[in-house]
């Protein structure tokens, strides 16, 4: 019975309120509402809004015709900052393209042609002290805080970033969107921001900016505004073409031959999702960007007739999604997983874990830190065997048998890798200064702990 009474009682302020605005609006003059002339310039209207949103701001102005002034500022800036919409107003006494003898629809509907009164009534965001009824809070982002953590961090993942004010009531429209879309984005680990035009105005201009509502996403730090209706579905799309294009390759009975065995050119290990989804999960995607760097990846869509070979090949069962992974061995995978609903967390570990070849080449600074870490304490501490050699054919006995050693050495203690000695002659010369470094030789180098060191060149020798 209480619900019933409430119920009323809300239908009944919403049809004062509606039919209040009705009477109103039949005069509403966003000429009028602002104070400019028909003839007032954008950065006119634009400075009188600021001024006139500050002193009628509902959180600031306890005035109870506060929030009625509020709503009609902030409508007629909209009307008047958009060039249809005012030549429209201007033409016909209305901001729509509508019209009927030169006269306006109903007033109710004319003055919230832009405005979902249902909505808002029910959600309205004003004298809420933690903002709108989805605390961006967590995600507000400073100028620094972009420059120095999030542009970086957008070459492993894409952030979606929304641009947002106190002064705009159209946020309001947008946030049940906004909440549910980002609660999705951040399990797939894709960062999420909003800068506070008001706060923020650096970063906003920075960004390029100059809307609100308005979203953009960052990736490579490079940034795209979506330009599309604010839907769940077309901003995961927006965020899915942010990627670059062929980070996964499609791979079938044809051509898994030649994906695998291009790990010994790539300098990386192989990575195999099998799915029953024709196109590739928007979360492989996103590995794939991640480990771009250390980690070749494709996809077998389980469901053509061209992948059968390989299903059986690999004893691959179809109930759940199966990720291989390759390094050296093309025909026989270095570790497998396969569960249903595969998480970001389980995939980040499984990828974290198979980075490295058993014995990749050296290319750069970076990939011999990773391989051969600086450890404070011992126990941490990797020891790291490094074979200078050649690419010539009659390097190829020794260059197995060092692929040989790391293939029966593949705890986590000992990592191993060869560098090319006429590629890297400045690498090789720091390590072989008392040595003669004429090639042809092997030379075997052992980081660290040395007492393995005689043991590995009579490997070689023999």
């Amino acid at each position: 019975m209480r619900m019933v009474v409430l119920l009323l009682s809300v239908m009944m302020v919403y049809v004062v309120l509606m039919d209040a605005t009705v009477e109103s609006t039949a005069e509403f003059d966003p000429y009028k509402v602002l104070g400019v002339t028909r003839s007032a310039s954008q950065a006119e209207i634009k400075k009188v809004y600021k001024r006139l949103a500050k002193e009628w701001h509902p959180d600031k102005n306890k005035n109870p015709e506060a929030e009625d002034m509020f709503i009609k500022i902030t409508k007629s800036y909209e009307i008047l900052t958009n060039e249809e919409k005012r030549a429209n107003y201007d033409r016909y006494g209305q901001a729509d393209s509508t019209h009927t003898n030169g006269r306006g629809h109903h007033g109710f509907r004319h003055f919230h042609g832009n405005f979902y009164f249902d909505e808002s009534f029910f959600h309205f965001p004003f004298n809420n002290k933690g903002g709108r009824d989805f605390a961006d809070s967590k995600y507000t982002l400073h100028f620094n805080q972009y420059i120095n953590e999030v542009v970086p961090d957008s070459f492993k993942r894409p952030y979606l970033i929304k641009i947002t004010s106190d002064w705009c009531f159209s946020c309001i429209h947008i946030e049940p969107v906004w909440k549910e879309t980002v609660q999705e984005l951040e399990t797939l680990g894709i960062g999420i921001g909003v800068v506070d035009v008001g706060y923020e105005q650096r970063l906003a201009n920075h960004l390029g900016a100059h809307q609100t509502p308005s979203f953009l996403g960052v990736v490579n730090g490079k940034v795209a505004f979506f330009h599309y209706a604010v839907v769940k579905g077309h901003l995961m799309q927006f965020v899915e073409d942010l990627l670059p294009q062929r980070l996964v390759e499609k791979v079938t009975d044809k051509n898994n031959q030649e994906f695998l065995k291009s790990w010994h050119e790539l300098n990386k290990p192989h990575v195999l999702l099998f799915d029953q989804v024709p196109s590739v999960p928007l979360l492989y995607k996103l590995t794939a960007f991640a480990y771009k760097d250390y980690v070749q990846f494709g996809y077998v869509d389980q469901g053509l007739s061209e992948t059968t070979d390989l299903l059986r090949k690999f004893n691959i069962n179809t109930y759940a999604p199966t990720m291989l992974v390759f390094k050296e061995d093309v025909e026989k995978p270095a570790d497998i997983i396969q569960a249903k609903g595969m998480k970001k967390q389980i995939i980040d570990e499984f990828i974290s874990n198979n980075k490295f070849l058993l014995a990749p080449r050296l290319v750069n600074q970076k990939l011999f830190d990773e391989l051969c870490p600086v450890k404070q304490f011992h126990r941490r501490r990797k020891y790291c065997i490094l074979l200078i050699t050649g690419e010539e054919e009659s390097f190829a006995t020794g260059n197995e048998a060092f692929l040989s050693l790391a293939s029966a050495n593949t705890n986590d203690v000992l990592r191993f890798a060869y560098v090319y000695q006429r590629r890297q002659q400045p690498l090789c010369d720091v390590f072989l200064k008392n040595k003669d470094s004429t090639p042809p030789q092997v030379n075997v180098i052992f980081f660290m702990h040395f007492c393995f060191e005689k043991k590995i060149l009579e490997h070689y020798r023999g």
